[in-house]
């Protein structure tokens, strides 16, 4: 299968045989997944590929939550990288579509992904105070919004980027004294 950089930058334009091979599949097998174009471009922003894709990422890492806080961060950090690119090209090709279910799916789904960093965050940080994760999470669910419109980003390039906030609350934590 080509990279995904490459199914990306084709956005909306992409003709089916081209999105068949970019999915590894035959035209065949791709309009019985998909009956019309429009299913196939939007597919990243279909309610139920989303849970799908949270399902198998909770299903493969979900042990490590309460076992391995950190390792599980470090899973959720690939996770949402991946989950970014995923979306992607399904909004870029709303926006060329004109396609206006936005609000309706962009608003839950970063909610989402902000109600799992909160339940997280304690876990990873126990020592943090009651703000900080909200904090760090709206810094996070900026990072996640600006990264889909970016058509140049790559999931190396978010995940550090998420990083960086994680790390420089941990550089912040550790700076601060402690409340006498």
């Amino acid at each position: 299968c080509p990279p995904q950089r490459d199914r990306r930058r084709a956005g909306a334009r992409r003709r089916p045989p081209g999105a068949a091979r970019a999915a590894c599949l035959s035209i065949g097998g791709l309009y019985h997944h998909f009956p019309t174009k429009r299913d196939i471009v939007l597919h990243g922003m279909n309610p139920e590929a989303i849970t799908r894709h949270c399902l198998d990422f909770h299903n493969a890492f979900g042990v490590l939550a309460d076992s391995n806080p950190a390792g599980y961060l470090d899973a959720y950090l690939d996770f949402v990288a991946d989950t970014v690119g995923f979306i992607q090209p399904s909004i870029l090709a709303a926006l060329e579509l004109g396609v206006e279910p936005f609000e309706s799916f962009l608003e839950p789904t970063l909610a989402a992904a902000n109600a799992e960093f909160m339940r997280l965050f304690p876990t990873a940080f126990p020592n943090a105070d009651k703000e900080d994760p909200f904090q760090l999470g709206r810094a996070i669910h900026r990072t996640i919004l600006s990264a889909l419109f970016d058509k140049k980003i790559t999931p190396q390039e978010f995940r550090r980027a998420v990083s960086t906030l994680i790390h420089g609350y941990v550089v912040v934590q550790q700076a601060t004294p402690a409340p006498v």
